[in-house]
């Protein structure tokens, strides 16, 4: 399947956003024609996650375990803290120690160049954190697979986008699991780049509730 959709419009649309797409190794991994395709390995469509879920909070700890899902490495800014948080909400927090008491583990896969920012938010949550990860890089998301010692298909990512954390964590060999930007409405960007994504998310295995989309 081809959306009609230029790379090079979509990596100036996204880093006028402040988000960082794909460099020119990942430009070239994919195509030079200006088109998006989905790009399969093993049978996996590396655009595609494999669960969508309204906010990181909404993902329990039973989905977790019946996908065979051990470690989450998660984004930082617009999933676990909106970007004008210096720390993450109670709720969030909570969340993140109700799945660390059921055996689940936790990193901090994030893309920032703010060491202190990180670092002050990470402390909040108890959580290790890898920054300048330039996803779609994998070398965040195999960091997070050493880390927390497991299998790359044990783990899952969590992220607010389809291009960078979702293909990161593909291309890395782990699931993925997209949910809505924390502090979408305050942002008219986030919702324009939703557009751009939704074909894919649209095509996740799992909806917002975790129930099967077939």
């Amino acid at each position: 399947m081809t959306i009609p959709f230029g790379l090079q419009d979509l990596k100036d649309l996204f880093f006028d956003v402040g988000v960082s797409l794909l460099d020119t190794q990942d430009l070239v991994y994919y195509k030079k024609e200006f088109t998006i395709q989905y790009v399969k390995t093993g049978g996996n469509m590396l655009l595609i996650p494999d669960a969508e879920f309204k906010s990181v909070t909404d993902i329990s700890i039973k989905f977790l375990k019946s996908h065979g899902i051990r470690g989450l490495a998660l984004d930082l800014d617009n999933t676990l803290s909106k970007y004008s948080e210096s720390i993450p909400s109670c709720e969030v927090c909570a969340w993140l120690s109700g799945l660390r008491s059921h055996g689940i583990s936790t990193v901090v896969v994030s893309n920032s160049h703010k060491p202190e920012r990180v670092g002050k938010a990470c402390a909040a949550l108890g959580v290790e954190y890898h920054i300048k990860s330039n996803k779609p890089s994998r070398k965040g998301f195999r960091w997070a697979v050493m880390t927390m010692g497991l299998k790359p298909h044990e783990v899952a990512a969590v992220g607010d986008q389809i291009f960078t954390d979702v293909l990161g964590a593909k291309r890395a060999g782990c699931k993925a699991i997209i949910v809505y930007p924390r502090g979408m409405d305050e942002n008219f960007l986030f919702k324009l780049r939703r557009i751009v994504e939704l074909p894919f998310i649209r095509r996740a295995r799992y909806t917002k509730d975790g129930q099967n989309h077939k």
